[in-house]
């Protein structure tokens, strides 16, 4: 009888252990997803801005023509860049 409690327990202890595994391990794997995303979304957005400053710079465009290009919102082109709105 004991002998079976003890081995009961071990089992459900296994259990608990490879349920708290699977848990981590899906936790782990949303977080890094989200953290990828955001990231990659940054630098798109870093990526447009440094090419619209850089055409602006340069004098290629008019700041019109590269919010169009680079389909610059009102809030972005004027959050981001400096351009008027």
């Amino acid at each position: 009888m004991i002998e079976t409690a003890m081995n009961l327990s071990e089992e459900i202890m296994t259990l608990a252990q490879h349920l708290e595994l699977e848990g981590w391990k899906k936790g782990w794997e949303e977080g890094w997803d989200k953290g990828w995303q955001k990231g990659w979304q940054k630098a798109k957005r870093e990526t447009i801005v440094e090419t619209a400053n850089n055409m602006l710079a340069a004098g290629i465009l008019q700041p019109g023509k590269i919010k169009e290009i680079m389909k610059l919102s009102d809030r972005d082109s004027a959050e981001l860049i400096g351009m008027p709105r």
